[in-house]
């Protein structure tokens, strides 16, 4: 067996034994170089670019969040707005004394002759804090005056909400009767 050894030294000189172990390393080399560095800075990249979509969820996230409080932000300024503005068309009691003639003034400037026009006791409570109260018309006169009468009504600073509306027509005369209900809304307590 050491003959077998020493024959395989003479037969390969240890100059060419370097420089197959010297080739096979470059080979090896070369082919890590080649194929696994590339697919391992390909790896960073993509382990880097997760991170930055990970970062990206979670800005979008927080900008969603952003957004939508920001949307609430501004719907619970309209609703305070409008809240104010309903509070603004509430009619005081005061205010409700003062209709009657009011109403009567509007029946005279839109030339309806006025039969009745009175308050009704009856009072509904339509929320926990507001309640309507009613009057009650019957008026006569042309369909134009009447129109002209509803622009009046509709032109008030307050709420003033018809209840109820018949038209009674005398087919004979241009004079038709007009029995409305008309309702206002305040806040419990002024009576």
């Amino acid at each position: 067996m050491k003959s077998t050894i020493k024959d395989l030294f003479k037969a390969v000189h240890l100059k060419w034994f370097f420089l197959g172990i010297f080739i096979y390393s470059l080979i090896l080399g070369a082919m890590i170089y080649g194929f696994i560095v590339p697919n391992r800075r390909l790896y960073d990249q993509n382990l880097n670019n997760q991170g930055e979509i990970n970062d990206m969820y979670v800005n979008l996230i927080s900008l969603d969040i952003g957004a939508a409080i920001d949307s609430i932000n501004v719907q619970i300024s309209d609703l305070e707005q409008l809240e104010h503005q309903f509070q603004q068309r509430l009619i005081g009691s005061s205010d409700f004394n003062a209709l009657i003639p009011l109403i009567d003034q509007y029946c005279a400037k839109s030339h309806l002759a006025v039969k009745v026009l009175s308050p009704v006791d009856n009072i509904d409570s339509i929320a926990p804090r507001l309640q309507k109260r009613f009057i009650k018309t019957s008026l006569t006169g042309t369909f134009r005056d009447f129109i002209i009468f509803m622009q009046k009504l509709e032109s008030y600073s307050k709420w003033l909400l018809i209840e109820k509306l018949n038209i009674i027509s005398d087919k004979g005369n241009a004079q038709n009767q007009y029995d409305l209900v008309i309702s206002v809304i305040q806040e419990k307590g002024h009576l």
